[in-house]
């Protein structure tokens, strides 16, 4: 018989490839499969053991805290006892510490009171004074007071120190439209072009002005750019001059809100001897 050597190699190539194709596709998946159901019965097993000895222990501690339960209720109900007592005797203590400081937080309302009514009857009455000086002086006011305000106004842009120009270009840099210029009078056409060439010499260009009139001014002239704001006017000095009244009012009202609570501690110790002295013969 002969033997075809052709077929033979045939049949061992493709015992070979059925050999690899289960080994690829059916034993590894099935090892794999195996495997992780080993692993995972292996980690249930840890779980069910460590639960259980949680359980464990989870029961000792409620035994525990049972038991220090009822320890700590039976002292507590001891403390409490002897704490009633105690507390009794604090309440009484406290009340009598508390009618004495409401007497004397009354009377130091009182003068406190008093003290407010003269401070604020002060300020109005320097107000309605600041008040009666602006009208009087805005109704002073005139053109030819206006042409020398103008004067004082260049003077003060060109007198200004650097921090002031830094902050006024900082502001020009910010407003995306022309510089206001306020005045309580219509600017002549020669003051406007004088400020314009004052304020150009501060920026080194021809910046965009608007000019407007404000009858609050109360005299003078205002320039604004992005809260940045440069004044000459009466107005501002009568706020500094209420400003420094102000300041006049508030030292004083502490100055004496200070000698109040200087005298407070002497006040407050008399009750206590007159408490003490009281229980003496009891």
């Amino acid at each position: 018989m002969k033997i075809n050597w052709f077929t033979v190699i045939a049949q061992v190539i493709n015992f070979l490839v059925l050999v690899w194709l289960l080994k690829r596709f059916l034993y590894k998946p099935i090892l794999k499969a195996t495997d992780e159901r080993e692993k995972s019965i292996v980690s249930k097993l840890k779980d069910a053991s460590a639960k259980k000895e949680e359980a464990k222990k989870e029961r000792d501690e409620f035994q525990k805290k049972n038991s220090t339960f009822e320890q700590e209720k039976k002292q507590m109900m001891e403390k409490a006892a002897n704490e009633t007592k105690e507390q009794s005797e604090q309440m009484i203590n406290e009340t009598r510490k508390a009618v004495a400081a409401m007497k004397e937080k009354q009377e130091k309302n009182f003068r406190q009171m008093e003290e407010n009514l003269k401070k604020e009857l002060a300020e109005r009455t320097s107000h309605e004074v600041l008040n009666i000086s602006r009208q009087v002086l805005a109704d002073l006011a005139s053109a030819e007071l206006e042409a020398q305000m103008v004067k004082h106004f260049i003077e003060q842009l060109q007198g200004m120190d650097e921090a002031g120009k830094q902050a006024f270009l900082q502001a020009y840099k910010n407003i995306s439209g022309p510089l206001l210029i306020r005045s309580v009078f219509e600017l002549k056409p020669e003051q406007q072009e004088a400020i314009k060439n004052a304020v150009g010499q501060l920026l080194n260009e021809n910046g965009e002005f608007r000019f407007e009139t404000d009858e609050k001014l109360a005299g003078g002239i205002e320039l604004s750019a992005d809260g940045y704001k440069l004044s000459w006017n009466i107005a501002s000095y009568l706020d500094s001059l209420q400003e420094k009244i102000s300041e006049v009012l508030q030292e004083q009202s502490a100055e004496k809100t200070e000698k109040v609570e200087a005298d407070s501690p002497e006040e407050k110790a008399e009750p206590k001897q007159i408490e003490y002295g009281s229980e003496g013969p009891e």
